[in-house]
């Protein structure tokens, strides 16, 4: 007797963004086993995922990249001919690449985006080859990206509103500079 078996693995991307009830309806299909659910979020699963789905599920929580990851993929990028700018002639200076990868703070796309910025926007030298030095990557990324999550930002800006209420000066400024470092508006 010959049985065959069907397993349906269902990736989301954005899980948060699915409303109570979208993710109830995944509930009956995980618990009989008839799909594996994947899912991805960018927010605190605890906050904005369905408790009865979580409590079905195994958690990992990914690591940010860091600045070398950043700058492996950069070198990717200026040796491949296919995808990357390996068909343009640069030559880019060791510390140039390595300030666009601690300015990218582990966002590859914003250092490769970077780097392709000073690629194209950088004057070509007479014997038609581009030098990206460490002025020109300092002009194509300006500040370092700071993440924060929504749980991350109503705690800065809880403490900014309980520093205001103590009267604690230090504190006051402190969490000033915080609210004002992950762009948010101090007055919400």
């Amino acid at each position: 007797m010959i049985m065959s078996v069907l397993i349906i693995v269902n990736r989301i991307r954005q899980v948060h963004r699915f409303n109570t009830a979208r993710q109830d309806a995944l509930l009956p299909a995980v618990e009989q086993g008839i799909i594996i659910f994947i899912g991805a979020t960018t927010e605190n699963p605890f906050h904005h995922v369905n408790g009865a789905l979580l409590s079905r599920s195994t958690l990992f929580q990914l690591e940010p990249l860091g600045p070398q990851h950043a700058l492996e993929s950069m070198k990717r990028a200026l040796a491949d001919k296919g995808r990357g700018l390996g068909s343009m002639e640069l030559h880019c200076d060791e510390e140039a690449l390595a300030h666009i990868a601690n300015m990218a703070g582990g966002d590859i796309r914003r250092a490769l985006n970077a780097l392709e910025l000073a690629a194209v926007t950088t004057p070509s030298e007479p014997d038609g080859s581009v030098h990206i030095t460490l002025e020109v990557a300092q002009e194509s990324i300006r500040n370092r990206s700071v993440k924060a999550d929504q749980s991350t930002q109503y705690d800065v800006l809880s403490a900014f509103h309980k520093s205001v209420r103590g009267s604690s000066d230090a504190a006051l400024f402190w969490f000033l500079y915080a609210v004002e470092k992950l762009g948010m508006d101090p007055m919400t």
